[in-house]
Protein backbone atom coordinates (compact mmCIF):
# COMPACT_ATOMS: atom_id res chain seq x y z
CA UNK A 1 0.00 0.00 0.00
CA UNK A 2 3.12 2.18 -0.03
CA UNK A 3 6.58 2.22 -1.56
CA UNK A 4 8.44 3.81 1.34
CA UNK A 5 6.24 1.95 3.86
CA UNK A 6 7.32 -1.45 2.54
CA UNK A 7 11.02 -0.71 3.08
CA UNK A 8 10.84 -0.34 6.89
CA UNK A 9 8.39 -3.21 7.14
CA UNK A 10 10.95 -5.65 5.74
CA UNK A 11 13.72 -4.25 7.95
CA UNK A 12 11.74 -4.84 11.13
CA UNK A 13 10.66 -8.29 9.98
CA UNK A 14 14.30 -9.22 9.41
CA UNK A 15 14.89 -9.01 13.19
CA UNK A 16 12.67 -11.94 14.37
CA UNK A 17 15.40 -14.00 16.09
CA UNK A 18 16.48 -11.13 18.33
CA UNK A 19 12.94 -10.44 19.52
CA UNK A 20 12.76 -14.08 20.72
CA UNK A 21 15.03 -13.18 23.66
CA UNK A 22 14.27 -9.46 23.87
CA UNK A 23 10.52 -10.07 23.59
CA UNK A 24 10.68 -11.60 27.08
CA UNK A 25 12.36 -8.47 28.41
CA UNK A 26 10.29 -5.97 26.43
CA UNK A 27 7.33 -7.53 24.61
CA UNK A 28 5.37 -4.27 24.30
CA UNK A 29 8.41 -2.58 22.75
CA UNK A 30 8.60 -4.75 19.63
CA UNK A 31 4.96 -4.30 18.49
CA UNK A 32 5.00 -0.61 19.37
CA UNK A 33 8.11 0.03 17.26
CA UNK A 34 6.59 -1.86 14.35
CA UNK A 35 3.46 0.31 14.42
CA UNK A 36 5.53 3.47 14.80
CA UNK A 37 7.76 2.62 11.82
CA UNK A 38 4.79 1.72 9.61
CA UNK A 39 2.96 4.87 10.68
Amino acid sequence: MGKSHELPSVDVTKRPPMRNREARDLPPLWPIQLMTEVN
